[in-house]
């Protein structure tokens, strides 16, 4: 008796200590902690913070490499018991538009569940520091689960199209749409990317193995023409069959990429 007794009080301050928590403004949290996590070389700076750890949004937030005009979050209280601190969070940024359920564990997982976002290719591959010449279109993502841990990609579930896909140099070439389905499997993590019967056709496969390694291999051809603008480009990714395909083989590690490096 004596036991369960001392559980439920454990369990009691606990819940007292997180309300205590949540109800904090979180103007005066960020004040008080920013120095704890925050890098002073590449400072994270927020401003017009409104409400409480529990529930708020603030805007613009200024990060190293881009600012973020809105951001919201709702925090999960009870995940906390779970072992893990979750919240739901929106941004939007000029016309970018997303949404997810955004969590850490205590042992370093980062996972995010039941994402929608709408991002200019552009604003995307600033946003995840990806050289790229410019492009154009909008990428849309529709997550169900996302996992990362250890600068690895652990699982991912869902679909990742980029609509109106093009780029604007050397020429001004157009794709059509470009989509990308995952899913979690015994090797890894698996993507199979089509055309969605634009001028480009597309057909691939994504591997990324547990060791953060990955691999596509895939083929591309232009539905306009073996002498099409389009055609011609892709001769820069290799030698085309006598019907105009292009075999394409990248590969490398994901910890070299600064989504994942910065995880």
């Amino acid at each position: 008796m004596k036991k369960q007794w001392r559980r439920y009080a454990l369990l009691g301050g606990i819940a007292f200590a997180v309300f205590l928590m949540i109800d904090i403004p979180a103007a005066l949290v960020y004040s008080l902690t920013k120095s704890w996590w925050t890098n002073p070389a590449k400072p994270i700076k927020a401003f017009n913070i409104d409400g409480t750890v529990w529930s708020g949004q603030a805007g613009p937030l200024e990060l190293p490499n881009q600012t973020i005009q809105n951001v919201s979050w709702k925090l999960h209280p009870w995940s906390i018991l779970l072992g893990r601190m979750e919240t739901d969070i929106s941004l939007s940024n000029n016309q970018s538009r997303a949404k997810a359920l955004v969590g850490k564990t205590f042992t370093g997982q980062l996972y995010v569940n039941q994402a929608e976002a709408r991002v200019p290719a552009n604003e995307l591959l600033t946003a995840l520091k990806l050289p790229a010449f410019p492009v154009s279109g909008e990428f849309r993502a529709n997550i169900k689960k996302l996992a990362i841990a250890n600068q690895t990609l652990e699982r991912a579930e869902g679909t990742l199209t980029w609509f109106g896909a093009g780029v604007q140099f050397p020429q001004r070439l157009s794709f059509g749409d470009v989509s990308a389905r995952f899913e979690t499997t015994d090797d890894g993590i698996k993507a199979i990317i089509a055309d969605g019967g634009g001028v480009l056709e597309l057909n691939g496969q994504l591997i990324i193995k547990a060791n953060g390694q990955y691999q596509f291999n895939g083929v591309m051809a232009a539905r306009d023409g073996i002498d099409s603008p389009l055609a011609n480009s892709l001769k820069f990714l290799g030698q085309p069959t006598p019907e105009g395909k292009v075999n394409v083989v990248y590969s490398g590690k994901t910890q070299d990429l600064a989504f994942f490096a910065g995880n």
